[in-house]
């Protein structure tokens, strides 16, 4: 499967990743969980909703079921906490859902990947949207995705997902239960000293195994000091005797002139 590496580095760019640190550092405060770092995240990936409300039936089903909070064109994961004996109800822990239909979206949002923690999305109702795999990368949670055209495969491929519904009377193609591109469907790692990692839907990594490392993880850690001076050493010893004994009949070449 190739993978279009520019497209990553684009996704993981310095300025998003410092976006990134910025909501993991207003995460851990002290008083608990920022409500307002994870609404400007929202507000970033539906930016181009302007502002609709949400009408998705799906969207509000899985967030009511999950135990969600619908905030906009978002479903936030809550949950209670205590600092200082005060009890702290209803947080925003992270986001879950996303209601991006009729959004007259051409392409997905950039920030999408932002939310690791998704589970649910709807693209319904952008009849010119288009994506590709990478965009998916960092999604590993994404269990439900609707699409809106038959002609669309689903995140990452068909073959990524245990269930697919092309066959809704509402022209709404179903992608549910990811599967692990690793174990599921089983995407080899070019050598045995690797083992791969699920990036997201259809999207595999393959990591080296330490201590193996390099291209293809063919080079071995720690370096073979001993191997290495033992070689050097000797070569080297080789090469002065022989320098030696040359120059030294030399040598004895111009006495005897």
């Amino acid at each position: 499967m190739f993978i279009n590496v520019k497209k990553i580095m684009d996704i993981v760019r310095p300025t998003r990743i410092v976006y990134l640190f910025a909501i993991f550092l207003s995460y851990n405060r002290v008083d608990g969980v920022n409500n307002s770092s994870l609404i400007a995240q929202c507000k970033t990936i539906t930016m181009n909703c302007n502002e609709n409300p949400s009408s998705s039936n799906r969207f509000h089903k899985f967030c009511n079921e999950s135990g969600g909070t619908i905030n906009e064109r978002c479903c936030f994961s809550t949950e209670n906490k205590t600092t200082d004996n005060k009890s702290i109800v209803g947080i925003y822990k992270s986001i879950v859902g996303l209601d991006l239909s009729n959004c007259s979206l051409i392409t997905l949002p950039s920030d999408l990947n932002s939310s690791i923690d998704l589970i649910f999305i709807d693209l319904t109702d952008n009849p010119d949207i288009n994506y590709y795999t990478e965009q998916f990368i960092n999604l590993t949670r994404l269990n439900e995705t609707l699409i809106p055209s038959s002609d669309l495969p689903c995140p990452g491929g068909d073959n990524s997902w245990s269930i697919v519904d092309r066959n809704s009377s509402d022209s709404v193609v179903l992608c549910k239960d990811q599967l692990n591109i690793c174990t599921d469907v089983g995407v080899p790692c070019p050598t045995s000293h690797a083992f791969c990692t699920p990036l997201g839907p259809g999207v595999p990594w393959c990591d080296c195994i330490k201590p193996w490392y390099g291209y293809k993880c063919m080079r071995y850690y720690p370096f073979p000091y001993v191997i290495f001076g033992t070689t050097a050493g000797s070569g080297t010893i080789i090469l002065s005797g022989l320098s030696w004994f040359f120059l030294r009949r030399q040598v004895t070449g111009y006495r005897g002139l």
